[in-house]
């Protein structure tokens, strides 16, 4: 049987998130080189377009890397699935008629399946609001406006 409870935090959440206890922070995990990851060559258009956004975000947060480029690659395919789907149901509605009869459309399935898994890699990746609410932080934050009226 595997582990219980949640998995455990990665190092580097752990210092964004602020962690001040020496004993909690891991210093031999093994650290995944500096380099960007790469879209796979056979990504079509759509799957290009919501790579290089989802890539962008996760540089900005200082959490991109080659390593994590499967499941980013995952959560990619799984956003471009979860469009389609939810854009068929729009054309062709929830239910559809089948010899008279009213049936659920597919594609509700799998919207419904590409929303989960979204949501699993979004996790882990650092992609949901629940999983950067703790996050010190790691860019420069703006001015406010009040600040901006003061320095000009």
């Amino acid at each position: 049987m595997g582990k219980r409870g949640p998995a455990p935090t990665p190092t580097r959440l752990r210092v964004l998130r602020g962690e001040t206890k020496p004993s909690r922070v891991n210093r031999n995990e093994p650290q995944p080189r500096a380099a960007l990851p790469q879209p796979p060559p056979n990504a079509d258009e759509l799957t290009l377009v919501e790579w290089h956004r989802v890539v962008a975000e996760l540089d900005h947060m200082g959490l991109a890397f080659a390593a994590d480029q499967d499941a980013i690659y995952a959560y990619v395919c799984a956003v471009v699935e979860h469009r389609r789907a939810t854009k068929l149901i729009a054309n062709t509605g929830i239910l559809l008629n089948s010899d008279g009869h009213a049936v659920r459309n597919p594609a509700v399935l799998v919207a419904r399946d590409s929303a989960a898994i979204m949501l699993r890699f979004a996790r882990e990746l650092g992609l949901t609001p629940s999983a950067r609410v703790n996050f010190a932080g790691t860019q420069a934050e703006e001015p406010d406006a009040s600040a901006r009226l003061l320095s000009g």
